[in-house]
């Protein structure tokens, strides 16, 4: 008799290496940083959901940069960079509630005041990007940034791209405003106004009540002032372009003020001794009154590869700066706007691109974005600036394998005088003093820190081991031994199911203070044969808790299902010898795959044993989990 059954294969080890991962969409998990704590080699976050001890980490800070605030022409210029951009490698240790335990010390300074974020470093053997990969939108707190690492191959079947994932560019001005005031030439305004159009985003914050106007927020673009002006564009490595005026007899310039672009971080925040990297600033906001302006450019994100070699495959790995949308209508066949200023773009971001081998060249862009058109048949409005171009960075000379483009977007041009036109080409113009932005680069020499020093904080507990023992059906019994005890008032114990929904069984005084070793014991009753998993935590005198591990483990059984899997490991087929009893009690076989992975299987009964057909499963380690009426048993078994 055949039967054919489908088994879930279960990859408990990184050792499929004839398998080739498949990723797409977003895969990085995103938390905030609310503390750093030096001392002890710990940050506090806001949620550690997704992340676990020994996970490769990615720390970053945003923002965090310090600008010129007076009213004048030097408003946004950086004052100090403080610790923006840092950013490095690290492996999580432990966990004590949302505090962060690393395995090292930190390189580098944070200020969780500026957007510092921590970021999940996916590792894979090959790996293939089968779909657009991306990273989630920087929302003011945490993303915007793509980071994996391969130990082998990297091959691109789609897109990398994170454009205008980066810093968000600012909202055009509330609907209103005229040019007859004096007033139009200030740098700032508070935010929402119909007076300008809000600044860009960048790596200094907003400034309460001065998020709009002309100035430059950093490398975010400077919003553009009543009436009808052209905002700002963004920066990276190169500056934005300036906004255009409004040239109209009604409104002279110089009540009109343009949106400034937004300071270009070049070589003075772009080398290998500073080593920080940024997104791509948004562009500034342009001004309306007819409710016809686009809100601007987002900047580019930033990716982050560490491969051993990258087969592009034709696709194209992508940060750049969002352009800003114009109005074409067979109801306006004159202009873009019908006479409203427009926004600047956002500026191209930045992709670091740790790899060693280039197997066919590769096509790179942080380009930045082109800034809105504007115009009406009788009147010229301005026009957006255009985006600064972004970085690519890369470890090694490319060797004419990288094929980069971090141009600047251009300005938008406004319209009096062209023909009537409905859509793009835009066709003749001007762009009324709004201005491209200026070009990225290409850096080598990329080394991304990782601390290698280890942590000379001493833990409450210095513990030496823990273990899970099952003792029958219904007993586990939990050992644990200390080196030494700090302050520890006592220790709890957890059960759990599926290793994510644990609940307190019994807690066991510490020793307070002890510098010998020290054993401890517990055995707990379980009424259900299944697979357990045991956490322990340690809890201060003060109150302070620290997770000390996670154990599982199977209760034994007095009734073995099967007998012996042979060969093991086994390549077409698998024999699972077993007795009548045995045979008749079987309901289920099943391999558990983490990633719900499954592949078809038929077995045969023999006299004393299941023969299992397993010719198409991949080489792998598997858990072979048989299940009778009343118990489950595991088989560890080995594909070569």
């Amino acid at each position: 008799m055949k039967i054919k059954l489908l088994l879930y294969l279960s990859l408990f080890s990184a050792g499929l290496t004839t398998a080739m991962c498949q990723i797409s969409g977003t895969i990085n998990t995103y938390t905030k940083v609310t503390a750093v704590d030096y001392l002890c080699n710990f940050i506090t976050v806001n949620s550690t959901v997704g992340f676990a001890a020994g996970d490769k980490v990615l720390l970053i800070q945003m923002q965090g940069a310090t600008i010129d605030q007076t009213n004048t022409v030097a408003y946004g210029d950086v004052t100090a960079i403080g610790d923006a951009g840092n950013f490095e490698f690290a492996i999580i240790d432990h966990f004590a509630g949302n505090d962060v335990y690393f395995s090292k010390t930190l390189l580098r300074t944070y200020t969780p005041s500026g957007s510092v974020q921590m970021i999940s470093v996916l590792q894979y053997a090959a790996v293939s990007v089968d779909g657009e990969l991306t990273a989630r939108a920087w929302d003011g707190n945490t993303g915007g940034v793509l980071v994996f690492e391969s130990s082998d191959i990297v091959t691109l079947n789609a897109n990398i791209n994170v454009s205008e994932q980066g810093f968000r560019g600012g909202d055009k001005s509330a609907t209103g405003g005229n040019c007859s005031s004096s007033a139009n030439n200030r740098y700032t305004y508070a935010y929402p106004t119909v007076e300008a159009g809000q600044k860009g985003e960048g790596i200094a914050a907003y400034v309460s009540a001065k998020e709009s106007g002309r100035a430059k927020q950093a490398n975010g673009g400077g919003g553009a002032n009543s009436h009808n002006t052209g905002g700002g564009g963004g920066a990276n490595f190169g500056a934005g372009g300036r906004g255009g005026d409004k040239k109209n007899t009604g409104c002279p310039i110089s009540q009109s003020p343009f949106g400034y672009g937004a300071v270009g971080l070049g070589t003075t925040y772009y080398s290998t001794a500073i080593n920080k990297i940024f997104c791509g600033g948004g562009g500034g906001g342009g001004q309306q009154n007819n409710g016809f302006s686009y809100n601007a450019g987002n900047g580019g994100g930033i990716i982050i590869i560490k491969a051993v070699a990258l087969n592009s495959n034709g696709f194209t790995i992508k940060s750049n700066g969002g352009s800003v949308a114009s109005y074409y209508s067979s109801s306006n066949p004159g202009g873009a706007d019908n006479g409203d200023g427009n926004s600047g773009g956002g500026a191209g971001g930045t992709v670091l691109l740790d790899v060693t081998n280039y197997s066919t060249s590769a096509s790179v862009e942080a380009m930045g974005g082109r800034g809105g058109d504007t115009g009406y048949l009788d009147f010229d409005f301005g026009p957006g600036g255009g985006g600064g171009g972004g970085v690519v960075w890369s470890s090694t000379p490319s060797g004419g394998l990288l094929n980069v483009n971090v141009s600047a977007g251009t300005a938008g041009i406004s319209g009096t005088g062209r023909p009537p036109i409905t859509s793009a080409p835009y066709g003749s113009g001007t762009s009324w003093g709004a201005t491209n932005g200026a070009a990225g680069t290409l850096l080598s020499s990329l080394s991304i820190p990782q601390s290698t020093s280890s942590s000379s904080c001493a833990l409450p507990v210095e513990l030496l081991s823990f273990k899970a023992i099952a003792q029958g059906k219904y007993t586990v019994q939990l050992q644990w031994s200390t080196a030494t005890e700090l302050n520890n008032h006592f220790f709890t114990l957890y059960r759990s199911t599926d290793g994510v929904h644990f609940s307190p069984i019994s807690t066991i005084d510490g020793q307070g203070d002890s510098h010998q070793k020290t054993s401890y014991t517990y055995t707990d009753g379980v009424h259900a044969y299944t697979l357990l998993y045991y956490k322990l935590r340690q809890t201060d005198i003060d109150g302070h808790t620290t997770d000390l591990g996670v154990r599982k483990v199977y209760p034994s059984s007095e009734e073995q299902l099967v007998f012996t899997a042979y060969p093991n490991p086994f390549n077409d087929e698998l024999y699972l010898t077993l007795d009548k009893q045995t045979k008749e009690a079987i309901k289920n076989l099943t391999l558990i795959n983490v990633y719900g992975e499954s592949t078809p299987v038929t077995w045969e009964e023999k006299e004393n044993a299941l023969r299992l057909y397993t010719a198409s499963v991949r080489p792998g380690l598997y858990s072979l989990i048989l299940y009778s009426s009343a118990h489950q048993q595991v088989i560890k078994v080995i594909k070569e």
